[in-house]
């Protein structure tokens, strides 16, 4: 702003104190400035809260879905392993039950 402006604004502040006329304009004007301000500031409060609100909201319940979507895969993933390793093991079963009748019909044909 500077030293003219500093200036400039005290010469104002004498010319309107020096003028009723001026004083209640400024009144006015200061009124009606304090008024807009504080319903615009009141009014972007509430618009500003709303929508952070609506946002944080919005960007919890993807994450929630998210989270949710990820976990149901692990689970499916770790069912099919479990499936898997299942038929691994009924394979093996086979496998080490037909080896123990071969060993056993050997035996007694012998």
């Amino acid at each position: 702003m500077g030293i003219l402006g500093i200036c400039i604004g005290i010469w104002a502040i004498l010319v309107v104190l020096g003028n009723s006329f001026l004083q209640g304009m400024v009144k006015q004007y200061m009124m009606i400035d304090l008024a807009s301000n504080l319903f615009v500031n009141g009014l972007l409060a509430y618009v500003y809260l709303a929508l952070t609100a609506i946002v944080d909201f919005t960007i919890f319940f993807m994450l929630r879905r998210r989270i949710r979507a990820f976990q149901s895969d692990q689970r499916r993933q770790t069912s099919q392993q479990a499936r898997n390793l299942r038929k691994e093991y009924k394979l093996a079963a086979q496998v080490s039950k037909a080896g123990i009748q071969s060993i056993k019909f050997d035996e007694c044909d012998a």
